[in-house]
């Protein structure tokens, strides 16, 4: 069950996602973003602590949800490592086609993002990786 803290940090990351979408990194408000979640423009903070890790949970979220979605269909072809990769590559353009805040946010422009925030958005093919090196 959750928290009603734990709740409400997922809808500023969700809008913060929308946000992104709309108007990219350099026009990105907290202050629409709390407009959006329908609280006051410092409600954000209470749960980051500035613009920066607001958007690396972000991205953060877009893996964890990549993430689950990847073990799934991992765990649902196992025995031929050829028809896994094929599942995986089908599942992660439906993802995103699903998905296109996601999508958008993943193919925001490097220069506009902090290191630890590119290192986040690279972990997106970790999966990928880890299954091509192993297999």
């Amino acid at each position: 069950m959750r928290t009603p803290n734990s709740h409400s940090r997922e809808k500023f990351i969700v809008a913060a996602i929308e946000e992104m979408q709309t108007h990219g990194i350099s026009a990105f408000s907290i202050r629409r973003v709390a407009e959006k979640c329908g609280v006051s423009s410092g409600a954000p903070y209470k749960h980051f602590k500035n613009k920066n890790e607001l958007v690396l949970e972000s991205i953060r979220y877009i893996n964890k949800k990549w993430g689950e979605l990847q073990e799934e269909v991992i765990a649902g072809c196992t025995e031929d490592p050829r028809k896994r990769l094929v599942e995986l590559s089908i599942s992660y353009v439906r993802f995103l086609c699903s998905n296109p805040a996601f999508q958008s946010v993943l193919m925001l422009n490097d220069k506009s993002l902090q290191p630890e925030q590119l290192a986040e958005k690279a972990k997106i093919n970790k999966g990928f990786r880890a299954f091509l090196y192993n297999s």
